[in-house]
C-alpha cells in the first residue's frame, strides 16, 4: 500500500534524508534512527497529514484483523484436544 503521492526522492530531499536510507527502510527491515524517523514524522505530519491518518487506520484495521485470526474460540480449543 502506498501512502504517499511524492516519490521517495522528493520525500528525502524534504526531510533531509538520504533517497537510499529511505529507499532501504522502506523496501527492507533496515531501521531509521530515532532522528531520522522523527524527521520522516515531521515531514508527513506538516506536508502529509492524511497519510499519518491512513497510517492509523490501516495500523487499526491490522491489528483487528491479526487479533481475529490468532484467537481461537472455546470451540475450537475443544475440537483440538
Amino acid at each position: 500500500m502506498n501512502l504517499s503521492d511524492n516519490s521517495v526522492k522528493q520525500i528525502a530531499a524534504a526531510s533531509g534524508i538520504k533517497p537510499s536510507r529511505l529507499y532501504k527502510w522502506k523496501t527492507t527491515d533496515g531501521h531509521l534512527s530515532p532522528e531520522k524517523a522523527d524527521a520522516l514524522l515531521l515531514y508527513f505530519l506538516e506536508n502529509e497529514p492524511k497519510a499519518i491518518v491512513a497510517a492509523i487506520f490501516l495500523n487499526y484495521v491490522l491489528e483487528i484483523l491479526y487479533n481475529y485470526l490468532s484467537s481461537s474460540t472455546e470451540e475450537e480449543v475443544a475440537e483440538e484436544d
